[in-house]
């Protein structure tokens, strides 16, 4: 799968970890990574963080680690995309 951007920057130039759940522990709150496109993992852990924030034990990070299938607007040419991929 190839990499997501943020801000047409792919994320491995832009951040310096692995996973941006990581930074969480230097705000002194608990951070994962999940699986974007896995559904059931999305919600059980949104839900889980949701709950969390309304016990009282403050904000979670979720980073939901996705793949774009398609482009921002219609103008978008997928030009990040191979035209093999995109037949695959």
């Amino acid at each position: 799968m190839p990499y997501v951007t943020l801000n047409a920057v792919p994320v491995e130039v832009g951040v310096p970890t692995q996973h941006i759940a990581d930074r969480a522990s230097a705000y002194g709150i608990p951070g994962v990574t999940v699986d974007g496109n896995d559904l059931l993992e999305v919600y059980t852990t949104a839900a889980a963080a949701v709950k969390r924030a309304r016990m009282g034990a403050g904000p979670s990070l979720v980073e939901a680690k996705t793949y774009r299938w398609r482009g921002h607007s219609k103008s978008n040419r997928n030009l990040y995309r191979s035209q093999e991929e995109i037949q695959a």
